[in-house]
């Protein structure tokens, strides 16, 4: 959650009409936007996936790939002095490609624990598949229009309790090497956006214009309100 309202990119047009929302900031919503680099994560009050405990939380990974699925495996330990439960959250950082952008990170899986007593411990098992990290290419970057495809590249694993956690590199836990452009689902657009605001979402939105403005300069509908401090 951000600690202003005009430091979410859709403030000035997310209620411009009672009939249509634009999102202008693209794939970069909520979370996914304060996550895009460290000037944004700063703004932020509470990452998304952050919730309050009063205790803490040791949690031990490990991740296994084979024939297309992954495997989490992690020991979460309650390390305070309260009982607690735990939410394991698993993130993805896929190839980046600025012809083809994705966001830094995206949330593939979690899992929550019982509630666990003082230095009592849970083995979480979160599984997801290998499609799962496929991104959709609706103009035909790829050559695959309106296809999931998976990219050739990287594909980083991340695991924490928030999405904080995954801006440290310590929670790195497994990189996955894709080797060419596979194709994973072949769909047909059927309402495409004609608004150039939004109609290529492919490509990264200027976060700098639809942020730069004022309290007095927040539009709700046909009118103009101001948001006091």
């Amino acid at each position: 959650m951000g600690k202003k309202i005009n430091e979410y990119p859709t403030t000035l047009t997310f209620l411009e009409s009672e009939n249509y929302v634009k999102y202008k900031e693209g794939l970069f919503v909520g979370y996914r936007y304060f996550e895009d680099d460290t000037s944004k994560q700063s703004k932020v009050v509470f990452p998304f996936g952050h919730g309050l405990s009063y205790t803490k939380f040791k949690i031990d990974n490990s991740i296994k790939f084979n024939k297309g699925k992954f495997k989490v495996s992690s020991i979460v330990t309650n390390i305070g002095k309260r009982s607690g439960k735990c939410v394991v959250q698993v993130y993805v950082k896929k190839p980046q490609n600025e012809n083809f952008i994705k966001v830094q990170r995206e949330l593939i899986g979690f899992g929550k624990t019982k509630e666990l007593e003082e230095n009592e411990s849970q083995i979480l098992n979160i599984e997801f598949n290998l499609n799962d990290l496929a991104s959709y290419d609706d103009i035909g970057i790829t050559g695959n229009r309106a296809c999931y495809v998976l990219e050739k590249g990287n594909y980083e694993i991340y695991i924490g309790e928030s999405v904080a956690d995954t801006r440290n590199s310590n929670n790195l836990v497994f990189t996955y090497t894709h080797n060419e452009l596979t194709v994973v689902e072949k769909l047909t657009n059927r309402i495409v956006p004609q608004d150039p605001d939004i109609f290529d979402s492919n490509k990264k939105p200027n976060f700098e214009n639809l942020t730069n403005i004022s309290n007095n300069d927040i539009q709700f509908g046909k009118n103009y309100g101001k948001i006091f401090n």
